[in-house]
């Protein structure tokens, strides 16, 4: 046996404000593809999420972390998935966290990533009506405070994860060097003399504290 399910339209999940995972990842994958920002979504053995392009090659995962099992690949770009139902209710990071888990949990057979505009060869998208236009869906005041507060929290869990897989001199300098680019100056500082404590010739670090 076999159940179908209805998805609704980005615009009506935003009318009513709740959906389950399946109306949610559409409208998360419709606002980020809005804005220009190219995504796709992961279907598993009873659960779908979306996912969001970095627009970085496989092989820059430094660039954000050092963990590279925390990202999708995909014709060798970085992809970030997210546990969509998390959204709202925990952090940024925590939803990233956990759909990266359940798709490195899943079988091969039962786990599928689909990039939006692949679906939409066979499915059109549905554009917005005349009395769509113009609606509004809460203050943008509060929206961008809400915006920076997890941006800020993002910041600092990404750091703390990145901490617990440095290892290396090498590890501690990269570090710091994120640390660095995110203007975590004080713990970039750290990372640095980290590194130099493992190696105290290591010139890479000083020349970056010199900087």
């Amino acid at each position: 046996s076999f159940i179908i399910d209805s998805i609704s339209l980005p615009r009506v999940t935003l009318q009513r404000t709740t959906g389950d995972c399946d109306d949610l990842t559409v409208l998360f994958c419709s606002l980020l593809e809005t804005v220009g920002i190219e995504t796709g979504y992961v279907t598993v053995s009873d659960h779908i999420f979306p996912a969001f392009c970095l627009k970085l090659k496989e092989y820059q995962f430094k660039n954000i972390l050092l963990d590279k099992d925390m990202f999708i690949t995909d014709a060798g770009q970085l992809w970030v998935p997210l546990e969509i139902t998390l959204l709202g209710k925990s952090d940024f990071f925590t939803a990233w966290k956990t759909a990266i888990e359940r798709y490195r949990n899943e079988i091969d057979s039962e786990r599928k990533f689909i990039r939006t505009k692949d679906a939409q060869k066979i499915y059109k998208p549905i554009g917005l009506k005349e009395v769509d236009i113009g609606l509004q869906y809460g203050s943008k005041e509060e929206i961008r405070i809400e915006v920076e507060t997890e941006v800020e929290n993002l910041l600092d869990n990404l750091i703390l994860y990145i901490e617990e897989f440095a290892e290396t001199k090498e590890d501690f300098n990269e570090f710091g060097i994120l640390c660095t680019k995110l203007k975590r100056y004080t713990t970039a500082e750290y990372a640095f003399f980290k590194a130099l404590s493992l190696e105290n010739s290591y010139i890479h670090p000083l020349m970056n504290l010199g900087n």
